[in-house]
């Protein structure tokens, strides 16, 4: 999978200054620098104060909330750190983008699209010797396994137990290679959790073919605490599946091969420099209840569901570790942004079969349900062109709820612009168009009932889908005999000269 190396300086170019972001510990350190991070030095109570401190957090500043890191959880000697992929800043950050300082999300989302569709520039990680990886300063095996002394906390009063954020599961297929994916962990107890393995994700699918061969568990390593570049391209849905794509498109982003070091137990390899690895057995067939748990869309999901359950024998981490979590439901929070980046293989795909694609957002304010699509719009039926295109990918039926298309006038990620158009260019009887129920990923919270399975992990939810043709229609467009009005605009020029010279206005806003 990896070239082998032995000195932990080779494969890596010169320090670029803050964007050197080669471990959790060195970000950090960019982010306390540039005033993006604060420490909690009081102690707080391991049960919901954290999250209920980041609710209030985001409730005040939105996403201009710092990282936050909680030097002092009771019942713990281990450091909490939460948030730092929250904001746009910092994921441009991770990605290694030069004006990372003034991106938005837009920027970041076309930044990364691009990135992906030149995989020939992509760069395969290198082995390390374990001499050399941070992560194994500290191994524990066998009976000394306890995760019960990481902070692995109950979040919400609803959940159905504590649970792991932010871990990369890494398995193995031996058709298909490697797969290094984000999947939250219900922990059970001191050396068991479970994992969510839904068919519709890649470790479903790995976890589906191992059982169809007849193996009762695979080996499975989880990181914790890593390189941030490697964070997000775990999260996004690669376009294929293992083959270590999530380590070359993170070395592609960061300049420089990502470092893996071997496990313990198996020929898994993690990230070198992760605070903390578990490793152990995913069974294929052992069971538990897993959740429920208050999830990114800003439900509680209802009831929990069986999964298979991981088997933890060995803990390697660093001296002194920091756990890395994140908390879920609000708007603002970091699983929320984080979840708007795993579309841009998606937004490629749309780009190349969308009549006139302009751009792609999917609003915050919608819980990513919704897609808006930007067109160039030359020719009647268009928008719907657009709808069915979108909805008609894998991404849309198996994830969205619907799709609204717009004009290229309209910003789309401004989502009082969005309701502007459809609120002024939709007549809902001409411009509406709706498709009948189909399977979608279970924890959607809008679906009006769930398939009975045949295989555990394999949950289905049955949802219809709307299209919303929300562009400016022509004056004979689906049968009508007026079309949409000229929308009124300050003259140009003189808009232009006001921008220019508002100083002068003496208006101070």
């Amino acid at each position: 999978m990896a070239q082998v190396i032995t000195n932990e300086k080779q494969g890596r170019p010169p320090a670029r200054a803050e964007l050197d972001n080669r471990d959790l510990r060195i970000f950090l350190e960019v982010c306390e620098r540039e005033g993006m991070l604060k420490r909690v030095t009081r102690e707080v109570d391991a049960a919901y104060e954290i999250a209920t401190m980041m609710w209030e957090l985001h409730e005040k500043v939105g996403l201009d909330a710092p990282v936050v890191i909680f030097e002092k959880v009771r019942g713990y000697e281990m450091p909490v750190v939460k948030n730092v992929l929250g904001n746009y800043k910092r994921i441009a950050l991770a990605a290694h983008m030069e004006n990372w300082r003034t991106a938005e999300r837009k920027d970041v989302i076309h930044y990364l699209a691009g990135k992906m569709e030149k995989m020939d520039q992509w760069i395969p990680p290198v082995l390390v010797d374990a001499r050399n990886a941070p992560c194994k300063e500290v191994v524990v095996k066998g009976d000394d396994v306890n995760l019960n002394k990481i902070p692995i906390l109950k979040w919400h009063p609803d959940d159905g137990g504590p649970f792991i954020l932010m871990g990369a599961v890494c398995t193995r297929d031996p058709q298909w290679g490697f797969n290094f994916g984000c999947y939250r962990l219900h922990q059970y107890d001191g050396k068991t959790t479970g994992v969510v393995c839904n068919v519709l994700q890649d470790i479903g699918i790995y976890v589906s073919r191992a059982r169809m061969r007849g193996e009762q568990a695979i080996d499975c390593a989880v990181a914790i605490g890593f390189d941030q570049t490697l964070y997000i391209t775990s999260g996004i849905k690669m376009p294929v599946v293992g083959r270590d794509a999530e380590f070359r498109m993170a070395g592609a982003l960061k300049g420089s091969p990502i470092e893996l070091v071997k496990c313990e137990l198996s020929d898994l390899q993690v990230p070198a420099s992760a605070e903390i690895v578990l490793e152990g057995k995913l069974s294929t067939s052992e069971l538990e209840e897993e959740g429920p748990f208050s999830e990114w869309m800003g439900y509680t999901a209802a009831g929990s569901m069986k999964h298979p359950i991981f088997k933890v024998q060995c803990i390697t981490h660093r001296k002194n570790p920091l756990f890395q979590s994140c908390v879920s439901a609000h708007i603002y929070s970091e699983t929320q942004i984080l979840y708007s980046i795993p579309y841009v293989r998606w937004y490629n795909e749309m780009q190349r079969s969308v009549v006139g694609f302009r751009d792609l957002a999917l609003p915050l304010e919608m819980r990513n349900y919704y897609a808006v699509i930007s067109i160039t719009k030359r020719v009647p039926g268009w928008g719907k062109q657009a709808i069915y295109s979108a909805l008609g990918s894998g991404f849309g039926m198996a994830t969205l709820n619907g799709v609204i298309v717009v004009d290229e006038d309209v910003n789309i990620y401004d989502i009082n612009d969005v309701l502007f158009a459809i609120a002024t260019r939709v007549d809902p009887e001409l411009d509406i168009v709706i498709l009948p129920p189909m399977g979608v990923n279970a924890l959607n919270p809008s679906v009006r009932s769930l398939l009975p399975v045949k295989r555990p992990g394999e949950a289905f939810g049955m949802i219809s889908k709307i299209g919303i043709d929300a562009t400016r229609k022509f004056d004979t467009e689906y049968g009508r005999t007026k079309g949409t009005p000229k929308m009124n605009r300050p003259d140009p020029e003189t808009l232009k000269r006001v921008r220019d010279e508002w100083s002068q206005y003496g208006l101070k806003l």
